[in-house]
């Protein structure tokens, strides 16, 4: 493969490129695509900023199920755009905002590629980073307020500064400049992981590369030693005053998960994690990939097809036979920098294993999906053929995980005028009102249509249950329903209201007689209020 462009042409491109791209995913996402209206939106995304800074947690107990406890920070600034933009401005400066991860992929491509010509490689990088971003899961992120691919611009970054600055030869004084950007990789995937928890995997793939990939032990124990502290101060930067206010009012600082460990007495003695999509059995476990790529509601909520993490597993089995069984064979036309290209394929193997652990979500694993075509031709490159040849098979995989892939929809509405649009029943006296919600439909995010003094307080749902009594926060729950004179109202789906009386028999009220009113909005059309009767009212 040959290009003709020249050093200054390609230059130009590469700047063009990387502000198209950005721009052409906002453009997606605000026209090219319908309004995010996804099932954790509904839930927390939309809630939990409203109640960070409305400083709702005296009025209000686990509206959103256990997300509730989610570190807010990451959603405020949507949610502020959200509320003052045009639905379609907030979209479009998404969709740019996710963008983002093109031009990093590119500078991480074009660290790898550095024994290219400088215009070979930067069009290269293009490629590549091209292909990286239009992978099924991403796609299917474009516009939506999951965060995965936004949280991925700090893990992105954190690998192209560590790339950019990892040595090649053993730890000598001249390298001690080189700590600094060690640091400043491990604050930003720090940063990302503060913002959100799933994120860490990628730290612990990224310090446990810098471990294995050095010429030796001291050396590596140093570099992941420096990028850890870093991790560590990013952490407490984005998550710090949010994990101490956990802490302090719940017994852990990241409840309710791993209570296992933590011994809340707000919580079970559990995980509470999400554990449906980890794989069963030693074959599932290897050949996962493989696994999803026949049925990709193993490892989400969504069908969709990309095959990018099946083909690059492929590539690097193919890759550990020819390095075992043709070892001494070399080629003379390098086009990958090995000492970089064994880290980067280091950070993802690791990332992997931890992610394939702990949730086997895919969107979780979003970078490692963008990530996968720049680790598949990077393995391809060592490859002891023509360069030719290693050109022509790297192309066919690039093909082959672009034109099949498609992309997944988490849920996704018609555009309107605003983000949110929500009509409540008008509610009198909402100062001596509280609202009890059940069942594990997303119904949070009406909240902020309702009279802030208003308190809503969940009886059931996830994370919460009438199994979990002997709980100090099902006790908490008791106590503010049992110390309430005013109203009590319901509000859940009309397929929950079955649910409605056990749970209230529970807590000493029922249903009134009275109809239930509908709660309209943008993002679903089956919300209802429903009048309970109240305590001193009970026969």
């Amino acid at each position: 493969m040959s290009f003709v462009l020249k050093d200054n042409s390609s230059r130009q491109l590469v700047v063009i490129a990387c502000f198209i791209v950005p721009l052409s995913f906002g453009l997606l996402a605000a026209f090219g695509l319908q309004q995010d209206a996804n099932w954790d939106l509904r839930n927390y995304h939309w809630y939990n900023p409203y109640a960070y800074l409305g400083e709702r947690w005296g009025n209000d107990i686990m509206p959103a199920q256990t997300p509730t406890f989610y570190n807010p920070i990451l959603d405020t600034p949507f949610f502020f755009m959200a509320q003052n933009w045009p639905a379609r401005a907030f979209g479009f400066a998404v969709g740019c905002i996710q963008g983002l991860n093109f031009a990093l992929l590119y500078l991480i491509a074009a660290s790898l590629f550095k024994p290219m010509a400088l215009a070979q490689r930067r069009i290269t990088a293009l490629i590549i980073a091209l292909v990286g971003v239009i992978g099924g899961g991403n796609l299917g992120l474009i516009g939506t307020t999951f965060h995965d691919n936004v949280v991925s611009l700090f893990v992105l970054v954190a690998i192209a500064v560590v790339l950019g600055q990892l040595p090649s030869r053993p730890y000598r004084r001249q390298d001690d400049r080189n700590w600094l950007y060690l640091l400043l990789g491990g604050v930003l995937v720090g940063f990302g992981a503060g913002l959100k928890l799933p994120t860490a995997v990628y730290a612990v793939g990224l310090c446990a590369a810098l471990l294995f990939s050095a010429p030796g032990v001291a050396v590596g124990l140093y570099r992941s030693f420096v990028f850890g502290i870093g991790t560590l101060a990013g952490l407490t930067a984005t998550a710090g005053q949010w994990m101490w206010f956990l802490w302090a009012n719940f017994g852990n600082p990241i409840f309710p998960y791993f209570n296992t460990f933590f011994k809340s007495d707000m919580g079970v003695s559990e995980s509470y994690r999400d554990t449906r999509f980890i794989p069963e059995g030693v074959l599932e476990w290897v050949f996962f990939p493989f696994v999803i790529a026949h049925n990709p509601m193993q490892t989400g909520e969504t069908d969709f097809r990309d095959w990018r993490l099946a083909v690059t597993l492929s590539v690097l089995l193919l890759t550990s036979l020819i390095v075992l069984f043709r070892r001494k064979q070399q080629h003379k036309d390098v086009a990958v920098n090995h000492n970089n290209a064994r880290f980067l394929i280091l950070t993802c193997a690791f990332t992997y294993v931890v992610w394939l652990a702990l949730f086997a979500i895919y969107r979780y694993a979003i970078v490692l999906e963008m990530l996968a075509p720049l680790v598949a031709v990077a393995a391809i490159a060592s490859w002891p053929f023509s360069i030719v040849m290693r050109a022509r098979l790297a192309t066919s995989v690039l093909l082959v995980v672009t034109l099949t892939a498609i992309p997944g929809n988490w849920g996704r509405v018609a555009w309107g005028s605003t983000f949110i649009e929500t009509q409540v029943p008008h509610i009198p006296n909402p100062d001596k009102a509280m609202v009890l919600m059940f069942g594990t439909e997303p119904t949070s995010w009406v909240i902020p249509a309702f009279p802030p003094a208003i308190s809503f307080v969940r009886i059931q749902g996830y994370g919460i249950s009438a199994d979990e009594r002997d709980t100090g926060l099902y006790r908490r729950i008791q106590t503010r329903i049992a110390d309430h004179h005013g109203d009590f109202l319901t509000l859940a789906t009309r397929d929950s209201r079955a649910l409605a009386e056990p749970l209230l028999a529970q807590v000493g009220l029922r249903l009134a007689e009275q109809p239930c009113l509908p709660i309209t909005s943008n993002l679903a059309a089956d919300l209802e209020l429903c009048p309970v009767i109240k305590k001193d009212l009970l026969p």
